[in-house]
């Protein structure tokens, strides 16, 4: 594990989609859950530090993405973790398969060290891109 974990209070947390989109989305934990998804097998690297191989579950990026609408000049997604922390990753990348928001690793929802409730999966990417406690996608131009 790395960071510091941070306590999610479920019933008011809210994923939010915003910037280059054509409609921004707050999204609660269960209207991620209730979405369709994906099951993809994943090694998460952070190097020096830890190798996590598994089953990641969760929600094709793109597939929120499409529901928020992407302007045609939008170029990357940024992520931000709820303490702040930001990563991003280019939007073409998400035609790719093992590119999720994700709320489970192995059939379990994550524990509060882990990401809980969503996290960033980017399979082929290094383990700083999978961002944890995930709280807003921000599209950029």
């Amino acid at each position: 594990m790395t960071g510091t974990p941070i306590k999610v209070d479920i019933d008011t947390y809210r994923l939010k989609v915003s910037g280059a989109v054509k409609k921004e989305l707050s999204l609660t934990f269960d209207d991620v859950k209730k979405m369709p998804s994906e099951r993809v097998f994943s090694e998460l690297v952070c190097p020096g530090f830890f190798t996590d191989s598994g089953y990641w579950t969760g929600v094709k990026i793109i597939d929120i993405l499409n529901i928020a609408g992407i302007n045609e000049n939008a170029k990357t997604a940024e992520f931000k973790s709820l303490d702040g922390y930001l990563s991003d990753i280019l939007i073409d990348k998400f035609s790719s398969e093992g590119f999720l928001i994700a709320y489970e690793f192995n059939d379990k929802e994550f524990a509060e060290e882990n990401g809980y409730p969503l996290r960033v999966v980017a399979k082929g990417e290094a383990g700083s891109v999978w961002v944890k406690w995930l709280g807003e996608i921000i599209v950029m131009e």
